[in-house]
């Protein structure tokens, strides 16, 4: 019973991309592709959403480890940037205040000059 509202939306799910893979084959421009790749990524939300999960974006610029997964750094010169956000790559996911994935992200780290080190 709990698992059945789950299977409804994805079932639901299924069919629209049906209905979309049948568009698809009417279409030519790559704006159609990217209009039901849209959709169903916001039918995947709305399916998420009904299960009491939501994405989430940090609006801080500062990197919040609990919060951020970061894939990958950047490095910079400024002091100031470092250890702050320099691109929001995905979205992260919550469940009240359970953190089911978090944000993925790319943040800046300060360039050390090896010359210094001399």
């Amino acid at each position: 019973k709990v698992q059945r509202p789950i299977f409804v939306d994805l079932i639901q799910l299924h069919d629209d991309i049906g209905k979309m893979a049948e568009a698809q084959e009417r279409a030519t421009d790559g704006d159609a592709v990217r209009g039901m790749l849209e959709s169903i990524q916001t039918a995947v939300e709305d399916i998420l959403y009904r299960q009491g999960v939501e994405p989430f974006r940090n609006q801080a610029e500062a990197f919040d480890p609990r919060r951020q997964r970061a894939v990958t750094t950047t490095p910079t010169e400024d002091p100031a940037l470092a250890k702050t956000v320099a691109q929001r790559l995905r979205a992260g996911f919550q469940s009240g205040e359970k953190i089911i994935r978090p944000e993925i992200v790319t943040v800046y780290t300060l360039r050390t000059d090896p010359r210094s080190a001399e």
